[in-house]
């Protein structure tokens, strides 16, 4: 039997390296990225004409991931029931797992009410390229090429 510090290290090296891939799969998935496609390809303008959404930046995401994805998790519910005849997954619960993959720190980081307010379209493609930046900046495959 191993003893001392070293297999103690060891061991915990081991689970440090578990729960970094199981955090960086949680982030990595490509069920969201799918989604938001379809939602794109469903021509949103048409079936949300009213919608205006609060939409953040890719710009907002690099300094504040999580607030980021939280609002575009809020506004994607505010969309999902406003479509109509909506019969898809649930988006903002899909966010709202993601936000909690991210960190960040509170300060500077503006109120999803205070972001831009733009059509179901626009937001759906800032959206997507939002999770085009997390993806490039947390994983290492392109999502766009395994759709």
């Amino acid at each position: 039997m191993l003893r001392g510090r070293l297999p103690l290290a060891s061991v915990h090296l081991c689970l440090v390296c578990l729960l970094a891939l199981t955090s960086q799969s949680k982030i990595c998935g490509k069920d969201v990225f799918r989604t938001v496609q379809r939602l794109i390809d469903g021509d949103p303008d048409s079936m949300c004409s009213d919608c205006k959404l609060y939409t953040p930046s890719s710009d907002h995401f690099k300094k504040c991931p999580r607030s980021t994805m939280l609002c575009f998790a809020n506004e994607s519910k505010v969309l999902i029931e406003e479509w109509d005849n909506y019969h898809g997954p649930r988006l903002d619960r899909e966010l709202g797992k993601l936000a909690r993959w991210l960190t960040q720190s509170e300060s500077g980081c503006l109120q999803c009410e205070l972001q831009k307010e733009e059509t179901a379209g626009k937001f759906l493609a800032d959206l997507l390229k939002t999770l085009q930046m997390m993806h490039s900046l947390h994983c290492t495959r392109d999502p766009q090429k395994t759709l």
